[in-house]
């Protein structure tokens, strides 16, 4: 499954915002199927280097091992476009949070319909 840079990023800023703490960010790997291996990977560094630049890594690792990553990567946008629970957030956060993960939900919309459409196409041709 091949992710776009501007999703990956999206990605990286509403998991930064809506999940905050890194503990959290490490449950969430877990409950969606990532490989012990890069969530150990994940624990190791999260100490030293910012989320911002984890996520898009461990997404990189992810598509690295091919259809065996597709399940966990779907998973991960599943719960991250659907994210509802903002109540960990201080109050000034919350606002940037739900508005973090709105934008990864309209892009990833607009993701699936370009990579549906260019199916329809190639079914068709």
């Amino acid at each position: 499954m091949e992710i776009p840079q501007d999703l990956v990023r999206l990605f990286s800023i509403a998991v930064r915002d809506a999940v905050w703490y890194k503990d959290s960010i490490s449950a969430l790997l877990r409950s969606c199927g990532v490989p012990p291996a890069i969530v150990r990977n994940f624990n190791a560094k999260k100490r030293t280097v910012p989320t911002v630049q984890l996520v898009p890594e461990i997404l990189g690792d992810l598509q690295a091992l091919g259809p065996e990553g597709d399940l966990p990567l779907q998973r991960l946008f599943t719960q991250m476009c659907n994210w509802k629970d903002f109540s960990s957030l201080d109050a000034e956060k919350r606002t940037q949070a739900r508005a973090s993960v709105e934008a990864l939900r309209s892009a990833h919309q607009a993701h699936l319909a370009e990579v549906e459409f260019a199916a329809r196409r190639a079914r068709e041709e």
